[in-house]
């Protein structure tokens, strides 16, 4: 059964079809899903709240949730991370009640999804319109809100189901992304949906959970953190296919990933901003990425990517933060981010977003961020300025532990991942005759 995300409810489908597979493993029937949402629905239409956030770790019950309230005609928010009290506490301004599965201690009302005892009728209503706000992954303290509707992400979705959907017909969907960022909205969700293929309510989170599953009769959707860990992992049978998107994939790990599972994985370039932008499979070091049938390219100001595309409200050119270098046939290569932001583990860094932290601290006087390349994966190392009292408070405590009180303060507001791993303390900031930052001396400090 393929068609639209946003028309699920009111096609005609078997009761015996299956939708999901829950978290024990067990089928979970079309009649089930249409009764849970009517339940939902019900409890949802005598609430005066609007503003809902889904914080799940089931993906079924995200699925559950998601319609029920797109029914009740709430707006939607997804947190990115779900799991920090004062992450969502950051968020409060965007939501005035919560729908999970976990168990938060916030200041609103929260509402957990039930099983349905009898079938509700669910009102037939337009879903197009549906307002979802989703967050930029990255440091918690300044996420950024994007706001969609269902008609954009229906737009993508058409897209994505034209293109792939011979990977996922008779198949099941597992995956190890969170469906609380737009990748893992669209993939693991949505897109299933759309094709009448059932999809796993349980996140795969290690490797041999993944070489484990493995079938033929199933779809991966994935991503470069997990994909490059599997290189000890051995299986009797590969995937369908495996997606895999938050960062460009290295070569060497994609053809890793192909001599495990039998094909390359199918890459996904895009942002919860754009939406998806572009793919590829990669057969060697320089193969280029090819764009969605929906977007149009073009560089401003020499190598920086805009955008046309039907995922967008807008229909004027899009500006992104990546540069790249456009081929004659359409395609392209990315080159790296224009702005100063970093992907650590699929997670976006704002360098400028650590410094600010840093410098709120009475001890910080100045502080500077920069990216550190290493044969592992990305590092960032601070290079520091400080106050006379953090002078006094460096020799007293000792350099290890004065570094260890910055990253825990910084911990509270940033990513695990984005915490500066490695510090230099200076008399006075490298800058050029302009007064700006001398990008090679500060590098120099941590050779």
């Amino acid at each position: 059964m393929i068609g639209s995300f946003t028309d699920l409810l009111s096609r005609k489908r078997a009761d015996d079809d299956p939708v999901a597979l829950s978290r024990s493993g067990q089928v979970i029937l079309w009649r089930d899903f249409r009764r849970d949402v009517g339940s939902l629905v019900s409890r949802l239409s005598v609430m005066r709240e609007i503003r809902w956030a889904l914080c799940f770790e089931d993906s079924y019950w995200f699925a559950v949730s998601l319609y029920a309230l797109a029914v009740a005609g709430k707006d939607i928010v997804v947190p990115g991370n779900i799991n920090s009290k004062k992450a969502l506490v950051l968020l409060l301004d965007h939501y005035d009640a919560i729908l999970s599965d976990l168990p938060l201690a916030v200041d609103c009302p929260l509402l957990t999804p039930e099983t349905g005892t009898t079938l509700v009728p669910i009102p037939e209503r337009s879903l197009l319109a549906t307002s979802v706000t989703l967050f930029t992954s990255g440091s918690t303290s300044n996420a950024t809100a994007i706001k969609k509707t269902f008609k954009e992400l229906d737009a993508e979705i058409a897209v994505l189901s034209a293109l792939f959907r011979e990977f996922f017909v008779g198949r099941e969907v597992l995956a190890t992304v969170s469906h609380q960022h737009i990748y893992g909205l669209l993939f693991r969700v949505l897109l299933p949906l759309a094709l009448g293929v059932p999809f796993s309510a349980k996140r795969l989170e290690y490797p041999d959970q993944v070489s484990r599953h493995s079938s033929e009769k199933r779809v991966l959707i994935s991503s470069p953190a997990l994909l490059k860990r599997l290189t000890a992992e051995t299986v009797d049978h590969g995937y369908r296919k495996v997606f895999s998107s938050g960062g460009p994939l290295s070569c060497q790990a994609a053809q890793e990933c192909r001599a495990l599972f039998g094909e390359l994985p199918l890459e996904i370039y895009g942002s919860s901003e754009t939406g998806g932008i572009g793919w590829r499979e990669q057969r060697s070091e320089d193969e280029p990425w090819q764009s969605f049938p929906e977007i149009e390219l073009c560089c401003l100001n020499e190598d920086r990517l805009a955008i046309k595309s039907s995922f967008l409200a807008s229909e004027d050119w899009y500006a992104t933060d990546d540069r790249v270098s456009l081929l004659p046939d359409g395609r392209f290569h990315l080159k790296g981010r224009a702005d100063r932001v970093v992907k650590i583990s699929e997670k976006r860094i704002s360098l400028l977003e650590i410094e600010h932290c840093l410098q709120r601290l009475v001890e910080v006087r100045e502080a500077v961020v920069v990216p550190l390349p290493s044969s592992a994966r990305l590092e960032l190392g601070a290079v520091i300025l400080l106050t006379d009292e953090g002078l006094i408070h460096l020799k007293q405590r000792g350099k290890q532990n004065f570094i260890q009180r910055l990253r825990q303060t910084l911990v509270e507001y940033i990513e695990p991942v984005g915490v500066p791993r490695r510090f230099r303390f200076v008399d006075e900031m490298p800058v050029n005759s302009q007064g700006k930052y001398e990008v090679s001396s500060l590098e120099e400090l941590f050779v």
